[in-house]
Order: C-alpha cells, then sequence, then structure tokens
C-alpha cells in the first residue's frame, strides 16, 4: 500500500500561530512544504442545485460530488462569506485536513451538501475549490424572480390539446440545466399522415418563461430500410435531422403551455401553427 504525506505549512502557519514554534522546535520552518492532494479535475466532478431552478427566497441544497485522489477526505464544506450585496459568484469550500497521516492512494468517491439562499433573481456561478484554493467542481444557481414563478416548473411529460386532441407532445425537462428541454413534437402533413418534429438545446428567453429552439425533422436514406419493412414504418439505421424552422414554448402555468413552430422558406414573423396544450396526468 502506498501512502502520500499531506500538509501544507504556510496554510497552518498563517491560521494557526502555535505552528511557527512547533515547526521551529521540529527544525521544519522553512524546510517542509507539501502540496495537499488535489481532487480529480473539475470536469470529472459535478455541483447539482435542488431545486434546479425556483423564486428568490428560496432556499436551496447544493450537492457538491466526486473522486477525491486519496483516503484523506476533506473534513467538511463551507459557503465562503461574501459581503457583496450583488455576488458574481458563490464559492464553497471543501475543508481539507492537514496533519501529519498517511493518506492511501487510492481515488475516494465524496458529497457534499451545503444549502444557500439567493436574494437576487439570475444566474450565480458556483465554485468549489480546496483550501489551498484549487477548483474542484463548478456548477450554476438559475433564480428567478417572485413575478416570474411559471418558469420554475419541470414540464417532463405528455401533452395534448383539450377537449379535442389533435397533436402530441413529449417533453422531457432536465433537472440539472433548467433551460434544456428536449421534446417530439407529432403533428400531420396535408396528407394525413403523421410527422415527428424534433427540438433540442433549447435556450431560456428574457421572458423566464418562455423557452425557444430550433425545430428538425428526422429523415434518412431510402437504401437504409429493409426492403421487408412494412408500410406502417420499422427502425432504420442512419437517420439524421434537418432543420427545418424553430420553436417557442410559453409556460402558463404547470398544466398548460402554448407551443408555437416558424417554418423555414416562410416569412420570420408568419407564424406556420400552434397549440394550446394541457399537461396529460398518468
Amino acid at each position: 500500500m502506498k501512502y502520500l504525506y499531506t500538509f501544507d505549512v504556510r496554510i497552518c502557519e498563517a491560521r494557526q500561530p502555535w505552528c511557527a514554534k512547533v515547526f521551529a522546535a521540529l527544525g521544519l520552518v522553512g524546510t517542509l512544504f507539501i502540496a495537499p492532494a488535489t481532487a480529480q479535475s473539475s470536469a470529472e466532478n459535478s455541483v447539482t442545485v435542488t431545486p434546479s431552478i425556483a423564486v428568490v427566497d428560496t432556499a436551496r441544497r447544493i450537492t457538491i460530488r466526486g473522486n477525491w485522489p486519496t483516503a484523506c477526505l476533506p473534513s467538511t464544506a463551507e459557503i465562503v462569506a461574501d459581503a457583496s450585496p450583488t455576488p458574481t459568484q458563490l464559492t464553497i469550500r471543501l475543508n481539507e485536513i492537514f496533519a501529519f497521516v498517511a493518506c492511501a492512494q487510492v481515488i475516494t468517491p465524496f458529497a457534499y451538501e451545503v444549502n444557500y439562499t439567493p436574494r437576487l433573481a439570475g444566474v450565480l456561478p458556483i465554485v468549489v475549490v480546496g483550501t489551498g484554493g484549487q477548483k474542484i467542481a463548478e456548477g450554476r444557481m438559475t433564480t428567478v424572480g417572485k413575478d416570474n414563478a411559471t418558469a420554475t416548473f419541470n414540464l417532463t411529460g405528455t401533452w395534448f390539446e383539450l377537449p379535442t386532441v389533435k397533436s402530441l407532445l413529449m417533453l422531457s425537462h432536465s433537472a440539472t440545466n433548467p433551460d434544456a428541454l428536449v421534446g417530439i413534437w407529432s403533428v400531420f402533413d396535408s396528407d394525413g399522415k403523421s410527422r415527428a418534429l424534433l427540438f433540442h438545446s433549447s435556450v431560456r428567453m428574457s421572458t423566464p418563461s418562455v423557452y425557444q429552439a430550433k425545430l428538425y425533422s428526422l429523415s434518412v436514406s431510402a437504401s437504409a430500410v429493409d426492403a421487408a419493412c412494412p408500410n406502417y414504418g420499422c427502425p432504420a439505421p442512419g437517420f439524421f435531422g434537418a432543420e427545418v424552422g424553430w420553436v417557442r414554448i410559453d409556460v402558463r402555468s404547470s398544466r398548460e403551455l402554448k407551443i408555437e413552430a416558424w417554418m423555414q422558406g416562410a416569412p420570420t414573423d408568419v407564424l406556420a401553427f400552434g397549440s394550446v396544450m394541457t399537461r396529460h396526468d398518468f
């Protein structure tokens, strides 16, 4: 078993006046500096905010997960105080233990939680650092004003028109990125045949309850379709999406939204079609 000794003399001296006397007695002053163990890169660690989006003055839980390179995990996690009334970043520090201990060099999973209540609307970057200032993970917290509560609803589910169903909308709303929607809107062409329109990588507009994304139509080369494939369709390899327009979703409540489509080749100010849809409970 290999061990890594982790001790930062300079940090100890800065925080505990008695360190200098101890090191002087040991003859270590100015001669010992062993850097603390560094966590895996920030890209390999994660920051999750729950709920992912909320109105101001709502308490949020921030969870930091990842892997530490040794068995000597940080003791605690804490939010670094920021006196600014308009903070531009939320810094969370994982407090590493500095002592003459042998740390087994085994990658060790970690998870820490802190709570934070944002007072301002906007997107607040989150940066997690170690005691020595090294970056460990990154994330963000999205907050909206109390007059934009409709922007906080998760839209995952099945939607259609009432009282007469005309189309079907399937939505998946990211649990970690509140701006990200993936959806398939099933509509019908002039021959009465079903047509599936796909959208993803949505963005939130200046009005937080409105999302916008490019609209795609899926197709595949005829040669890729099995000759024995029935007329009603079957899976085929190598399908691709062709951009056909863009879609906008306006959230009206947790159970109702308005979806509209603009198609390529038509004037940008001319709406192709749209629907007011209701969430289906099942």
